[in-house]
C-alpha cells in the first residue's frame, strides 16, 4: 500500500452557518480529527460537512475517527454529514452497518443544503426553538 500522509485539514469554509471541512490524507488518529472540531464547536459551530474527496483513507482506526468526531458534534447539539467518500469507504461503512447512520451526499454543497435553512439561519441568529417556529410560520 502506498505511503499517505497522515490526516490533515486542507480547507475549512463556512457556507450559510455551515462548516465544510475538506479532509486529505490518512485518518487514522481521532484527536487529529476531533480537537479542531471541538474548537469550532467552542465557537458556536453546530453544522459540519466532511468532505473526503474521495482521497482519504479510511480504515477501521479512520472509521473510529469519524463516529468520535460524529459523537463529538452530536454530544455538542450539531449535525454531522459526509460528502465525497470512495467506494471504498463507502463500502466499509456499508458492511459496518455505519451507513444508516451517517448521510452520504456526492458533493459538500449537496451535503449543506441538506441541512434546513431554518436550522442554519436560525441557529446562526440565536433563536430557540420558538423563535425558529414562528419565523418560518
Amino acid at each position: 500500500m502506498p505511503w499517505r500522509p497522515v490526516m490533515k485539514i486542507n480547507k475549512s469554509t463556512e457556507k450559510d452557518q455551515c462548516m465544510i471541512l475538506e479532509l486529505e490524507g490518512d485518518i487514522r488518529q481521532k484527536t487529529l480529527f476531533t480537537i479542531p472540531l471541538k474548537d469550532l464547536l467552542a465557537q458556536g459551530h453546530r453544522y459540519f460537512v466532511i468532505d473526503l474527496k474521495k482521497e482519504c483513507m479510511v480504515d477501521a482506526a479512520g472509521l473510529g475517527a469519524v463516529v468520535a468526531a460524529w459523537k463529538t458534534i452530536h454530544a455538542a447539539g450539531g449535525k454531522m454529514k459526509l460528502a465525497r467518500i470512495s467506494e471504498r469507504t463507502r463500502r466499509l461503512l456499508q458492511v459496518t452497518g455505519l451507513d444508516a447512520v451517517f448521510e452520504i451526499y456526492n458533493t459538500s454543497d449537496e451535503a449543506m443544503m441538506s441541512f434546513s435553512k431554518t436550522e442554519r439561519i436560525g441557529e446562526y441568529k440565536g433563536f430557540g426553538a420558538e423563535h425558529r417556529e414562528r419565523a418560518c410560520a
